[in-house]
This record gives C-alpha cells, structure tokens and sequence, in this order.
C-alpha cells in the first residue's frame, strides 16, 4: 500500500471492513512509515472521543444506516470515475479532493453511532454478520470473531443461541471456505440436532468447497441409518466431482447392504482408478460381485 491508500482506507480499517490481507498490508505499512501510523493513531483518538457522545436514533435510520455504509463500503472497492477539466484544476490546485473524504467520515460516523446503540431491530431488519474465525477449547466452548459495523467478540458453547444461529449462518457462507470448514467441525458434534444434521446434508452436496464437503461427512459418519442421510451420501458417490470425497464415502456405506446396487453401478462408470480400486474392495468386503444382475 501507498501512503495515499492507507490514508484512505483508515477509516474502513478501524471500524473492521477492509478485508483481512488489506488489514494486514496497512498494519505493515504503517508499522514502519511514521506519518502513516500517526494518522492511524490521531484516528484512534477521534473515535475515542466520540465514545463519550450519545444517540438515540430511530430503528428506520439504524436500519438504513446500515444498508448504506454496506453500500458504500462496495463502492468504495470500485474505480473512480474519471475527473473532469474542472475536478482535475482543483486536484492539481490543492492536491486533494475534499468531497469524498469528507462524504465516507461523514457516512462512517453515522455507522459508528448506529453500531453503538443497542436497540431490538424489527424481523425484517437486514442485519449482515461476518464470521472471520471460529476457535474450539477442549471444554466445547467456542469464542467466535464476528464483523458487524465493526468486529466483536461473541463466546459460549453449542447450546448458546446466539453461536449456534451464526455458525449455522456462516457454515453456508461460500466466500471463506477456511471458515466453513471451522463451522461445520464444531457443528458436526451436535449433528443429532435436525437443523445442523440439515446443514451438514446441505453442505455435503451442494457446498463446492471439497474440504467443507468431507468435513461435513465426518459430522454424518453416525447416521448412516438414517435413510435422508444415506441417499445423501450415495447421490455423492455418484456425482461428487472429488475422488477424495467419494473414497470416504464408500468407507462409510461399505457396511449398508442395501449400496451394493448403487457401487456396482459406479465401478463400471468410475474414471479414477484410486476410487475404483476402493469400490472393488468394498464390493469384496460386502461379498459381492462387481457385475449387475
């Protein structure tokens, strides 16, 4: 990052919505350029102070708060148009076009004051969360980093559910599949549960992530009984593009009598010869031929 980038995406750094490798080229940045790192700091200081001040905004202007610093942050990643003559004079004039600087301070205070005010939000409120990590303890308690107007902090254990409804929410979110995968592993140890079990199913056949899908198969390696389950998991046999993921299908359907029909049919039809080996085995293991009759 330039010094000029950085000046311009400090406002968006401290209230948690630059992306995680921007995050990290301005701390770098501004770790080892002065001037850079004073503006971060003085930036600090002015967020402070407005810890002091209080609002009490309408729920509608929380609301469409919200919706526009989401919009604007979008923006703020598209290219800027091209100045006309007379923004390019005063650009060149003062070196600085005042307007959207001020705009985005503006925009972003207002989001900071939305964000601080705790009030109930009404059912059709748009409210959008991003989990950014999940970390288990050997106790089961989970403590989740959760990017609102800015990041927070939430802890507890599957049975809170505050935790349980965001991991659900970003076990399905396909834009950071290293946090699904976090999700779904701490989902899996309640899969009894039908609104994680359907999770888990959701995730193993239409989640295009392979990692998310195997371990989505590891929460349902105990319900193979369960007859959703097991079409679930022999329609991924069939048609998982991942040869990983439909070996460790067949190790859990090798004990079902009733997928004998739906592996001969596949070890005519497999292409990878690792997975058509591990079928072949499995048909040897249930005491059936590779051949329909």
């Amino acid at each position: 990052m330039t010094c000029g980038q950085v000046k311009d995406a400090i406002p968006f750094y401290y209230y948690g919505e630059l992306p995680p490798e921007q995050e990290e080229e301005l701390e770098a940045h501004s770790a080892s350029c002065a001037p850079c790192n004073r503006e971060v700091e003085n930036y600090r200081k002015f967020a402070s102070s407005l810890d002091e001040a209080e609002l009490e905004p309408s729920l509608g202007l929380l609301s469409e708060c919200r919706e526009l610093l989401a919009q604007r942050v979008t923006e703020w990643e598209r290219p800027a148009p091209k100045a006309n003559w007379w923004e390019k004079y005063w650009q060149e004039k003062w070196k600085m076009d005042f307007r959207v600087p001020v705009a985005a301070l503006a925009l972003l205070t207002i989001g900071w004051f939305s964000a601080k005010i705790y009030a109930p939000q009404p059912s059709n409120a748009a409210i959008i969360s991003t989990v950014r990590s999940v970390e288990p303890d050997a106790s089961g308690h989970l403590t989740i980093a959760v990017d609102d107007v800015q990041r927070r902090i939430v802890s507890g254990s599957l049975n809170d559910d505050n935790v349980r409804r965001l991991l659900l929410t970003a076990a399905r979110d396909e834009s950071n599949p290293g946090v699904q995968v976090e999700c779904v592993d701490a989902l899996k140890k309640m899969a009894y549960s039908s609104d994680i079990r359907a999770t888990l199913l959701d995730a193993v056949q239409h989640d295009p992530s392979p990692s998310v899908r195997l371990k989505a198969i590891e929460g349902l390696k105990q319900f193979t009984t369960d007859s959703k389950v097991r079409n679930a998991l022999s329609n991924v046999l069939l048609s998982d593009s991942s040869p990983n993921v439909r070996m460790e299908v067949i190790d859990l359907l090798v004990h079902d009598g009733s997928m004998v029909g739906v592996m001969q049919n596949q070890v005519r039809r497999e292409d990878n010869s690792h997975v058509r080996v591990r079928l072949q085995k499995a048909l040897q293991q249930m005491n059936a031929s590779e051949g329909v009759f």
